[in-house]
Parts: C-alpha cells; sequence; structure tokens
C-alpha cells in the first residue's frame, strides 16, 4: 500500500493538510492570509465604490425606488 501525505499547505483547511491553526507557525500564516484577504477585499469594494461615483450610479437609500 502506497501513502502520500501532503502536509506542505501553510495552514490546515477542512479538507486540506497543513500546519494546524493551533502552533504558533501555523497562528502566523493564518493571520498574514486573513489581513491579506481584509486588504484584497477592501481594495475591490473601494475599487468598485469608485467606479459607481464616476458614473453617477452611486446607490441610494434602503427601500427607495428608481426614479421615484
Amino acid at each position: 500500500m502506497l501513502l502520500y501525505l501532503n502536509c506542505n499547505n501553510t495552514f490546515a483547511t477542512a479538507g486540506g493538510p497543513g500546519n494546524s491553526i493551533g502552533s504558533p507557525e501555523g497562528r502566523a500564516v493564518r493571520a498574514t492570509y486573513e489581513q491579506k484577504l481584509a486588504d484584497a477585499q477592501a481594495k475591490a469594494q473601494q475599487s468598485e465604490s469608485a467606479e459607481l461615483e464616476q458614473t453617477g450610479n452611486v446607490p441610494g437609500e434602503a427601500g427607495q425606488v428608481a426614479g421615484g
């Protein structure tokens, strides 16, 4: 029987082996990953908002009907 374990991921996820986020190494890598993800999401939202402002398609109040 041949068994291959790939534990080279930076941190473990559901279904993906790697460093435990219970270890100092895993926590550090996970924190870095989450910060990069948050930065990317903020940048995407900022880009989306800027695009809406440039085209004049600024969102209105909740419940507001277009043209009304």
